[in-house]
């Protein structure tokens, strides 16, 4: 099995989610290191199934600018 060649993956996930449960997130991040992906994941503690301004934030600093 080849695996993802340490491919960067940015998993945000709010806390208060409705659609998709908080314990997926870690499951997730599980099996995509299995892969040898790169994986960063972030817990947005109050934020439902969409996207915030620290989320973009960290998309940017914590993950964007490391790769590009």
């Amino acid at each position: 099995q080849m695996g993802c060649r340490k491919v960067p993956v940015f998993l945000g996930h709010g806390t208060e989610d409705e659609k998709v449960d908080i314990d997926v997130g870690p499951e997730a991040w599980r099996r995509l290191e299995l892969l040898n992906a790169d994986v960063k994941t972030v817990e947005y503690e109050g934020l439902g199934h969409w996207y915030s301004d620290a989320m973009f934030d960290d998309i940017y600093f914590l993950f964007l600018k490391k790769y590009l």
